[in-house]
This record gives C-alpha cells, structure tokens and sequence, in this order.
C-alpha cells in the first residue's frame, strides 16, 4: 500500500512514466476535476482492498506482554575470515546509507557554479545557510513546515489518547470500527486524501460539517494530522494495552477525577509511545510533500515544495542546504522520541 500511494519518486524521477498518483495531480492541476475524481476512487478502492488483506492477516487477538524480555544471547564469530567478511559488509552497508546525507551537506557548502568539471569542489561557503536566514520568503517555507507539523502532530495525538481510551480501557460497543478508522488513512494514498479533502472543503456546507478551507492555513495542517493519525495510533495503542488496569482503579480509589487519572497516571506511564509516535509523526509531516503539492499556496508552502521550487531553478545548493536542515530537524526530533 505504501508503494501504491508513493508520490515523490515517480513525480521526480519518472521522466514521464505515468501512474495513478501523479496521474490524479495532473488531472486536478490542468483543472479536470471530474477525472481526477474518478482516478482518486479507482485508487482508493485498490487501496482499501489492501487494508481489508492487512486486517484479516492481523487476526482478531492482541499480545501484551507481561514481563521484561530477554535479550539473545551474543555470538562471537571465532574464525578470521568471517569476522573480516561481517565488518566489510557491514562497513559497506553504513557507507551506502551515509553516502547520500554526506553528499547532501557537501553539495550545500558549495556556491552555484564552482564545481563543474574539478575532482573535488574549488572552494566552499556557507552563503546557501545565510540566504535561508537572512532571506524571509526562504525562511518562510521552513517555519510554515515546523509550525504546521507540530500542530499536526499534536492534534493527532490527542485523537490516538482518546481512541485508546474508548478502544483498550473502556472497551466501548465500537471499538473495532473506531480501530479501523485510526488505520484508515495509512491505506489511502496521499493524492486521494488531498483530493478528497480539496473536494470536501471547498464548499460552505455547516449542516453537513463542510466549510471552505481550501487556500487557508488550516487545510494542510488537517492533511498532516489525517495521515499522521496511524502512525501515533498505532504507538499509543500499543502503550495503552501495556497499561495495567488496576493502576486507574487505585487512583480512582484515592478520589481522582477522569482528567486527573489521564494526566497524572496514564499520560506519565505512555511517554515513551507518545514521545516515539510523535517523533515519527512530527518527522514525516516535516517533510511531507505528496498532499502538500496539491494543497500549498504561496503563503503557506512547505519546505518540500521550496526544495522542488529550488530544483526547478537548478539553484542546488539552496535545495541540499534545505535538505541538510530538514535532516538536522528530523534527526532532532527522533532523538527526543528514542529517549526513555
């Protein structure tokens, strides 16, 4: 399913080779949005039909665990040639993983057109950081990004407390229905959630929950925290059925209200899945530009979309500098969540 939704890599890379994700983008910007809707269903439906296969090999019962695990047992490799194969291969795995962040930072030390023909670039700057600080319209799109990822983030997790609520410790009638939605967006594409959302709030309907915020602020942020939703569900409510439930029975017992008990005890116990669901959440909606490039406007563009902008007027530098920041940031924020 995530290969069926993929976006960036066939939009950047395709040279032309058509699938549906940018076969909808195209349909919506050339203003054909009967067809676009049309290519966002059939999608959807290949998408869902994804998810209900995903669901019936999950199976109905969930493991918690009871204790601490155990950690395997470390093996020593004895002979010569084998310890000297498990570093090479594992020295060439860390270089082909790196080696593309490390490009990135050196093509962002490198002012625009020095290194043409040369070996190793012929001098190196940090004017590319300096135009993002010292420029508002660059500086822009990097704190609409952190702003609207962190309002994203926070919004979905709230949704994934209080599912987790109602699913694991209260265990309401619809339980399993309210599950399946938290899952619900990770099957659908990115493009089919942009359009569904540009064709739901572009008309001022109250009575049916539909307002125009389409070309608002408020549009992409509601994008992020949708796709975000399953990806903190999924920690939260892995969290919650760790939780023991006698703990909230002691606190209500000592006379503390709901909110008191959600605060005070379980919050406080779920801070390693809020902190790594969050992290993740925060990350992906950072750098999010599969429903960004359907729902931007100039004055709330994203950070992937000035890269995109940055590349179409080869200015390389300025797009690896944005890139080497939105890494540093990413980076950041999944080292708050690893911590225990």
């Amino acid at each position: 399913m995530t290969s069926l939704g993929s976006f960036s890599a066939p939009y950047v890379f395709g040279a032309g080779f058509r699938v549906m994700t940018t076969q909808i983008v195209t349909s919506k910007l050339n203003g054909d949005i009967r067809m676009s809707v049309v290519e966002t269903m059939a999608l959807a439906v290949v998408a869902f039909a994804g998810l209900i296969l995903f669901r019936r090999s999950q199976g109905t019962r969930s493991v918690a665990a009871v204790g601490k695990g155990t950690p395997p047992t470390a093996r020593s490799l004895v002979q010569p040639l084998a310890r000297w194969s498990a570093a090479a291969v594992g020295w060439t795995f860390a270089l082909v993983l790196l080696l593309p962040h490390a490009t990135l930072v050196l093509v962002s030390l490198i002012p625009v057109g020095t290194w043409t023909t040369q070996v190793v670039p012929p001098e190196y700057t940090l004017g590319n950081y300096q135009a993002l600080a010292a420029e508002p319209e660059r500086l822009r799109p990097l704190v609409n990004s952190v702003w609207m990822a962190g309002v994203a983030t926070f919004a979905a997790l709230a949704v994934a407390l209080w599912a987790g609520r109602v699913v694991v410790q209260q265990r309401v009638v619809l339980r399993k229905p309210i599950e399946t939605l938290t899952t619900l967006p990770w099957a659908v594409p990115g493009t089919v959630l942009a359009i569904a959302l540009a064709t739901t709030f572009s008309v001022t309907a109250p009575w049916v929950g539909r307002w125009v915020l389409v070309g608002t602020v408020v549009i992409l942020p509601l994008a992020y925290m949708v796709r975000n939703i399953p990806i903190v569900s999924g920690s939260v409510l892995a969290g919650f059925r760790q939780l023991d439930p006698s703990l909230d029975e002691a606190a209500a017992s000592l006379g503390a209200d709901r909110w008191r008990i959600v605060w005070r005890v379980t919050v406080p116990l779920l801070r390693p899945a809020i902190l790594a669901g969050g992290a993740l959440a925060f990350a992906t909606a950072l750098g999010d530009f599969v429903t960004s490039i359907v729902l931007y406007t100039f004055e709330t563009r994203p950070i992937s979309i000035e890269i995109l902008s940055a590349l179409r007027e080869f200015d390389i530098g300025i797009a690896a500098a944005y890139g080497v920041v939105l890494m540093l940031i990413s980076a950041a924020a999944m080292a708050v969540g690893t911590r225990r």
